[in-house]
């Protein structure tokens, strides 16, 4: 019996942190799509000046893929435990990821911040990687 139990919480758990990356991935990708002014590249974050600032913080105003990732994991999992912070980044990130590269070789700041990209594409990324953790468990 306990050992039924102890699946239905792992269970539980994995179900949580799904939605959570969920959640993020598409806020990120929505957030995009309705302000693509304010996507930016070189750095995770600017004010409306233009100047580099925390992602976190109040002045941010436009922010890289990974910068708005960020910020919206830090605020949604501001009061979670560590290992499901740790979690719900890794299963975001193994999923973006693998959007943007079978190979897994680009990360996400050469990938924002290569020459030609558009907000578009980085859009097209999120939504691919939001399929990806939709079906992760399916």
């Amino acid at each position: 019996m306990r050992q039924v139990e102890s699946k239905r919480k792992l269970s539980d758990r994995t179900c949580k942190i799904q939605k959570l990356a969920l959640r993020i991935v598409r806020k990120s990708a929505d957030f995009f799509e309705k302000h693509p002014d304010r996507w930016t590249t070189g750095c995770n974050a600017r004010d409306k000046k233009g100047e580099h600032v925390s992602y976190t913080g109040r002045a941010a105003h436009c922010f890289c893929m990974h910068g708005k990732l960020r910020r919206e994991f830090e605020f949604a999992l501001e009061k979670e435990t560590e290992d499901v912070r740790n979690d719900t980044w890794s299963m975001m990130t193994t999923c973006i990821y693998a959007a943007i590269n079978r190979n897994r070789t680009t990360y996400m700041s050469p990938y924002n911040d290569r020459k030609g990209r558009t907000v578009a594409q980085v859009v097209e990324k999120l939504r691919h990687a939001e399929v990806r953790i939709e079906k992760l468990f399916d």
